[in-house]
């Protein structure tokens, strides 16, 4: 029996519901414990729990133990219940609420124990799973080589007809050229996406059609700031299962375009990188970083910022996440695979944040750690941010050519069907207007009509420009199609020998949706000569 009336008791008792969940975050992202901002953050987290263990006694404790429940339990319970019936958050909360207040009646003093044994025991459940070391990249080479299907998708990577002159982007449209040249592809510098934003251009690509809205084809299943995305529907997926290929999908854990209803796929997911945070900025960094992801990760529990004493902003890792996956352990995977599969890949990369030098160095985090897709800057930020992001295409098409190297060593690529294909543009827009002030940015959404007078063409060909690459099997010579399309044209035609579902006079017309998320045509051609 635990003695309530001694305070350090009770704030022992609150460490479980406001440190263990901060500590099983930190476990659950591999992020390792021994580092100053991890104590940083433990530290404040402490000291809540040290005034609600001096000031709440008697039933007022219950009170504050009850809330600190609440807050924390809520979305790990509506998580837990998704797979057995939808729940949300606010029945989540009240079901957790009852329960804890019975519980607490039925067994008073005892129920604190309980409690905290199963709090603690899920921080070390989740260092111990994830606490593991890949051994697949130990294992060698022996695929079955024959028919595969490789679907890359390079999140914001734009098309060689579509860098601005700079020297940095001179420099990334000749490696990525050369690259895929090399492995004998056939290259559409000036395809574009027809929609601005992953959520519509990928699942219209993948289902073969236009969209009549936005966010037809996609739902948004996380709550609050998780921002997590489930494709509806994928006809692709569907179809090549229909022609006897096994269907594996990679993807991150923010957008679902794979799912095992979708022709019994297999899909494997990575998500943000935050053990590689190590390397980057400093302690305070990668505290604000940490507290602020923690934040964002429970919906509900963000309504009492964690418990620290101040809320900060999510930030995304992009490209980071894949350090595990691409490009070495993706072609090993890819290449131990003996049935013939359809591979679909979705890389973060070279999506924002632009933390990485041709050379794969990563900058220092303050010169990347605003890096945003939803404003337009000013022409020095806008070129100093085009610098940057050319240098990471250029350290993306170094990893390319790693991974088509290693597959063609092998003996695979020559039989292999490769698409490559970014999903849409850059999306670092120049300020248009005058800035009102000392401003030099702007919010704007990436896919909304954000203009009056006819978009300039470099307006267009940041939003839309993509890059496009098709390799056949047994393709025996590089060739360029210096003819402008759409992805969605451009596929259906070199890929699927028909022409696109909606015809090729809308579906090479790009889409802006207006305030009543209602898409509105552009003939970009009009304006990309």
């Amino acid at each position: 029996m635990i003695c309530l009336a001694d305070w350090r008791i009770r704030a022992s008792l609150l460490t479980c519901f406001i440190v263990a969940p901060f500590l099983k975050f930190i476990a659950e992202n591999e992020y390792g414990f021994l580092h100053a901002e991890v104590a940083a953050g433990a530290v404040l987290l402490l000291i809540p729990c040290l005034l609600l263990g001096w000031l709440a006694r008697g039933k007022a404790f219950y009170v504050v133990a009850g809330f600190c429940i609440v807050m924390a339990g809520t979305y790990p319970l509506v998580h837990l219940a998704k797979p057995l019936f939808r729940m949300r958050l606010w029945e989540g909360a009240a079901l957790l609420t009852l329960g804890s207040a019975a519980l607490m009646k039925l067994m008073r003093e005892r129920f604190f124990p309980v409690i905290a044994v199963f709090a603690w025991s899920g921080v070390l459940a989740a260092t111990g799973l994830h606490a593991h070391v890949n051994l697949r990249g130990a294992l060698g080479l022996d695929g079955n080589r024959s028919g595969n299907v490789l679907w890359l998708l390079l999140d914001e990577e734009m098309g060689p007809g579509g860098f601005p002159a700079r020297p940095e982007c001179d420099a990334a449209r000749e490696k990525l050229s050369q690259t895929l040249l090399k492995y004998n592809f056939t290259l559409f510098p000036n395809a574009y996406s027809n929609y601005a934003g992953t959520i519509d251009s990928v699942p219209s690509i993948l289902n073969g059609r236009l969209l009549q809205s936005a966010g037809e084809l996609i739902v948004q299943t996380g709550e609050g700031n998780l921002r997590q995305y489930q494709i509806r529907a994928n006809s692709t997926f569907e179809g090549f299962a229909a022609q006897g290929y096994h269907v594996i999908g990679y993807q991150h854990s923010s957008m679902r375009m794979c799912d095992p209803s979708f022709a019994s796929a297999e899909c494997r997911e990575y998500a943000e990188g935050l053990p590689r945070l190590h390397d980057v900025g400093t302690w305070l960094d990668r505290f604000q970083w940490l507290v602020g992801n923690y934040q964002a990760s429970d919906p509900w529990m963000v309504k009492a910022r964690g418990f620290f004493p101040f809320h900060l902003r999510m930030r995304i890792t992009g490209p980071l996440g894949l350090a595990d996956l691409w490009p070495d352990r993706l072609a090993r995977e890819i290449l131990k695979e003996k049935k013939r599969t359809f591979f679909f890949v979705h890389l973060m990369t070279p999506h924002s944040p632009y933390l990485y030098r041709p050379d794969g160095s990563i900058r220092h985090m303050k010169e990347w750690i605003e890096d945003r897709a939803d404003e337009r800057v000013i022409g020095s930020e806008y070129d100093h941010r085009y610098g940057r992001y050319c240098e990471q295409v250029q350290f993306v098409a170094g990893q390319l050519d790693s991974f088509l190297r290693t597959l063609k060593w092998s003996g695979d690529l020559e039989s292999m069907t490769v698409v490559i294909h970014g999903d849409h543009g850059s999306r670092i827009r120049r300020l248009l207007r005058p800035a009102p002030g000392n401003a030099s940015s702007e919010d704007v959404d990436a896919e909304e009509i954000d203009f009056v007078d006819p978009p300039p063409t470099r307006d267009l060909l940041d939003r839309f420009s993509t890059l496009l690459a098709v390799k056949r099997a047994g393709a025996k010579a590089a060739a360029v199609d210096q003819e402008k399309h759409s992805v969605l044209t451009l596929l259906s035609r070199v890929l699927y020998h028909r022409e696109p579902r909606d015809g090729a006079q809308a579906s090479d017309r790009v889409y802006l949706f207006d305030s009543q998320k209602r898409y509105r045509p552009i003939d970009i051609l009009k304006y990309w000569r």
